[in-house]
């Protein structure tokens, strides 16, 4: 129901990660019945009618171009005329679909964000463009046609200066792809692909989209962490009066810098280590929505949790453990990193099964711990979201 296996299907992981992620768009029809449970026509007008007019998160494009917001007010006009509404972040409204976003996420190991796109006949919503991350089209209703075109700049950034699209040509013919989505049909466009989409009756689509990991991303994390330790990379690069840049004195001392400067980078990145970094980063970064329980969770000082209280890992969090230069355990996390100061890995282990585990049953994998501490660890994860109540109704 949910996951790549599923959105892809019948196409295999391996046809798809070797043939076409990050280099080919790709249709991928299906069963109508298989995304019936995604953002529907109830599901569009349930949230409609409760949520605010203004909501933020709401707007409607006509012609390529995006209404002001005071336009929500007049919506049956402007959807009369073939405007397209846009319902951002659904899975922060739709349970469903967050469940969707979460499992996916996972998966990728990277940000998950789901639009939904509402159209309706005889106008363009959106002109011909790219996007500078991986978009997945989901359609859950009516019918749209997509073209997708080579891309003019491969593998483009977000907040690249030269990303300036309105002095690229924009395609107008000669798409490598073309197709027509109904709905239980997935549509896979790289980032950098143009495309456009047109509408030939009242449907609806979701966008999935995840932030792609470049190199570029992960030099900027590594130069960032690196800044506080490596003194060296906060010296001075020697370019004061060079004769190269109209100055009296000559460049050696630039050029042996420079030297040094290419010498001390090639020696970081072969450091130890650097494939765990990556990890390392790409798992913190990807986060989740904080997991609230209440009133258990506002409780602690008055209840603190008893060795019988029934937990799980939260819903579509990956739970990694890593040993510490100080021999400490740490649970690399969805979003973040908890320290489990003194814990016995029999017991970390114990926790990682993925069923669900009480303080008594925790205990049974290292007698010899003490209640007090698996506790504290019990605590500490349940207040950081990664564990949650397993309560008698579920």
């Amino acid at each position: 129901m949910f996951g790549l296996a599923h959105i892809i299907s019948p196409l295999t992981i391996d046809e798809f990660l070797v043939t076409y992620s990050g280099k080919r768009a790709v249709h991928v029809p299906g069963p109508s019945e298989k995304f019936e449970h995604l953002f529907g026509w109830n599901d569009v007008n349930t949230f409609l009618n409760g949520c605010r007019p203004s909501f933020e998160g709401v707007k409607l494009v006509h012609d390529t171009k995006s209404l002001p917001q005071t336009e929500l007010a007049r919506m049956s006009h402007w959807l009369s005329k073939g405007a397209t509404l846009v319902i951002n972040h659904v899975h922060h409204i739709d349970p469903i679909t967050e469940r969707f976003a979460d499992i996916f996420a996972k998966e990728m190991n990277a940000a998950v964000n789901i639009n939904a796109y509402i159209s309706f006949p005889t106008h363009q919503g959106f002109d011909c463009h790219y996007d500078t991350h991986d978009v997945w089209i989901i359609q859950t209703a009516g019918a749209k046609e997509w073209k997708v075109f080579e891309p003019t700049r491969k593998f483009p950034l977000d907040r690249d200066p030269a990303e300036d699209k309105s002095r690229q040509t924009k395609p107008t013919e000669g798409e490598y792809l073309s197709c027509t989505l109904t709905p239980g049909d997935m549509l896979y466009i790289p980032r950098g692909h143009w495309h456009y989409a047109l509408s030939s009756d009242p449907c609806i689509h979701l966008t999935v989209s995840h932030d792609n990991r470049s190199g570029i991303d992960f030099l900027n994390w590594l130069l960032n962490d690196w800044r506080d330790r490596e003194e060296f990379l906060r010296e001075d690069f020697p370019v004061a009066l060079v004769n190269d840049l109209g100055g009296d004195r000559p460049s050696a001392l630039l050029d042996a810098h420079l030297a040094r400067f290419t010498s001390y980078m090639a020696e970081l990145v072969q450091r130890d280590g650097l494939k765990e970094q990556l990890l390392h980063w790409a798992q913190v970064e990807n986060r989740t929505r904080p997991t609230f329980q209440l009133p258990e969770l506002a409780q602690l000082d008055r209840e603190p949790i008893g060795q019988d209280v029934l937990f799980e890992a939260a819903p579509a969090q990956k739970l990694v453990p890593h040993v510490d230069a100080n021999g400490q355990i740490q649970l690399i996390a969805r979003g973040r990193v908890v320290l489990l100061s003194n814990v016995p890995r029999a017991i970390v282990d114990a926790l990682l099964q993925g069923h669900p585990f009480s303080g008594a049953s925790l205990l049974t994998a290292a007698p010899q711990a003490a209640w007090s501490q698996v506790q504290r660890m019990l605590t500490d994860l349940f207040v950081a979201g990664l564990i949650v109540l397993v309560k008698p109704e579920d």
